[in-house]
């Protein structure tokens, strides 16, 4: 189930509800139209009512998205931080300042392109 399927159940259960539980969902529902990540708290208060609670499991898809991850991607989250690249290995030419970066192991080395020959290593582990 997706957060816009809770509220969306909210609000149209919304006139059917007990006036202490309605006036709880009016309060979490105008949170969500500030941009406020609420879902959660609506379908934990609509599951409060035993009466709901079916009526709300028959009308939400459990398995249209059963990840409440990171944003609408599904089984993706950022991971914290700055990337920073790994160390590479870098080949040069002693001649000119051409350089060439090998990013695998076992990646043949070629020789510089402006025929001054192999290429010598000059910076990686």
């Amino acid at each position: 189930m997706r957060d816009e399927d809770i509220l969306d159940v909210a609000r149209e259960f919304r006139s059917r509800l007990p006036d202490e539980l309605a006036a709880e969902i009016d309060l979490l529902l105008a949170r969500a139209d500030r941009g406020e990540d609420v879902a959660d708290a609506v379908l934990t208060a609509l599951c409060s009512d035993d009466g709901l609670r079916d009526e709300v499991r028959q009308r939400l898809d459990r398995e249209a998205d059963n990840n409440r991850g990171y944003g609408d991607a599904t089984g993706y989250a950022v991971l914290p931080g700055y990337g920073v690249p790994s160390a590479e290995i870098v080949y040069g030419c002693a001649a000119c300042e051409y350089q060439y970066p090998v990013f695998e192991v076992g990646e043949p080395v070629p020789d510089c392109p402006h025929g001054h020959g192999a290429l010598v290593r000059v910076a990686g582990r």
